[in-house]
């Protein structure tokens, strides 16, 4: 998609921290971050909305935060992470997940 952020992130028309990739998601953090270490799980097949996104492609995006999420009880002592903004190699333990497509 011409006008999408992700897609460019994706393409390396746009700059990023990458934390993961796969075949199907790319991880980086996010620009404007809500905690440290807070990071976004992109698809990398362009979709507008979740509804429009593969369900393939949802879980690969769900699989992939879940391997890239701090596990409960980290270092940090906090156990939360969050997966929302419904749209698509392991990180340190402070990375907070989000999950758009």
């Amino acid at each position: 998609m011409d006008d999408c952020v992700f897609c460019k992130i994706i393409e390396g028309e746009l700059p990023s921290m990458k934390i993961d990739e796969d075949a199907s998601t790319l991880t980086f953090m996010d620009i404007h971050p809500l905690s440290s270490g807070h990071c976004l799980v992109v698809t990398k097949r362009h979709a507008a909305t979740i509804f429009e996104a593969d369900d393939r492609d949802l879980e690969a995006a769900m699989v992939t935060a879940k391997r890239v999420a701090p596990p409960s009880g980290s270092r940090s002592g906090r156990t939360d992470s969050t997966c929302s903004r419904p749209m698509a190699r392991r990180p340190s333990s402070r990375c907070r997940t989000s999950i758009c497509t």
